[in-house]
């Protein structure tokens, strides 16, 4: 059972990008496994993302018969603007992320 989830404290959004995605890779998984929000506003929001809400992705297209994220593998952890190819949504434009941190509660 995975209870935990990553909590993006202090983020705001600035310039023209919205939709943002959290990222988790590894050097052994083929796949990562990815989450995405969005801020609308520029008051600084706490967004909670649930562990069981990470879906796995390989070179960008969702892997839909994939494994769990098993957070023990996981290497590294990004933060991207994301719209493009496989998504449905495009952004363009200039923008930036402002946050104070990610922890795992």
């Amino acid at each position: 059972k995975q209870w935990y989830q990553r909590r993006v404290r202090g983020a705001r959004a600035q310039g023209q990008l919205q939709h943002w995605k959290v990222y988790f890779s590894s050097t052994t998984d083929k796949y990562t496994y990815e989450q995405v929000f969005k801020l609308d506003s520029q008051d600084l929001e706490v967004v909670d993302l649930p562990l069981v809400g990470f879906t796995a992705y390989y070179r960008g297209a969702v892997v839909p018969d994939a494994p769990p994220i098993v957070l023990g593998n996981m290497t590294s952890i990004g933060v991207q603007a994301y719209g493009g190819v496989y998504e449905s949504y495009k952004q363009r434009g200039s923008g930036s992320l402002e946050m104070d941190y990610i922890n795992l509660v």
